[in-house]
């Protein structure tokens, strides 16, 4: 029972921890292109990017949403841009994380019990950040791929805000199926083992 608690407390902090390092990267960028003051205001509310519908997705199958700041630019070019690093900061958060586990910990069978929940929470970051990759990649208008095709085309984004909601059950679907958090957590061991 312990352990199961632990698990839980670390799955939720990491995808805390995930979901404010996937926003505050594209927030800088936004407020950079945008020309906005005020980023500092921003960033030290950064509390504001986790969503608590995202941390019951990252707690049932590793692929959580962060809330995001409403990053639309009028520049199109800007759109794709910061899709594309809201996309290299989940891969970047991944590969540490997966980094760290491997080589910063030495043997798991070596963990003492202090440093288990740091370990657990590393290890969730790597997994759920990859989910969080995969989730980003449905064409959902809030996701980073909704930045890349508003990027793209008015026309199509329109299509997929109309189609928002058919996305979302396909979504949801693959969640309650297990799909994406069998991808997520195949991968992780797999890298591991390398």
């Amino acid at each position: 029972m312990e352990l199961k608690l632990l698990s839980i407390g670390a799955v939720l902090l990491a995808s805390c921890i995930v979901m404010i390092l996937h926003e505050i990267p594209k927030t800088a960028v936004f407020f950079s292109l945008e020309r906005r003051n005020h980023l500092g205001k921003q960033l030290l509310k950064s509390h504001q990017f986790i969503d608590p519908v995202g941390l019951i997705f990252s707690l049932t199958g590793f692929c959580g949403f962060s809330k995001s700041y409403m990053l639309r630019s009028k520049r199109t070019k800007d759109n794709i841009i910061l899709g594309v690093v809201g996309y290299v900061t989940l891969i970047l958060v991944s590969i540490v994380a997966l980094l760290i586990c491997k080589f910063g910990f030495g043997s798991v069978d070596n963990i003492s019990n202090g440093k288990l929940f740091l370990f657990m929470v590393v290890q969730y970051s790597s997994i759920i950040s990859f989910g969080m990759l995969i989730t980003n990649l449905f064409p959902l208008m809030t996701m980073d791929m909704g930045l890349i095709i508003a990027g793209i085309s008015r026309e199509k984004y329109f299509s997929i805000i109309r189609n928002d909601y058919f996305i979302k059950m396909i979504f949801i679907l693959c969640a309650l199926l297990g799909i994406i958090r069998t991808f997520c957590v195949n991968e992780f061991l797999f890298l591991y083992q390398l």
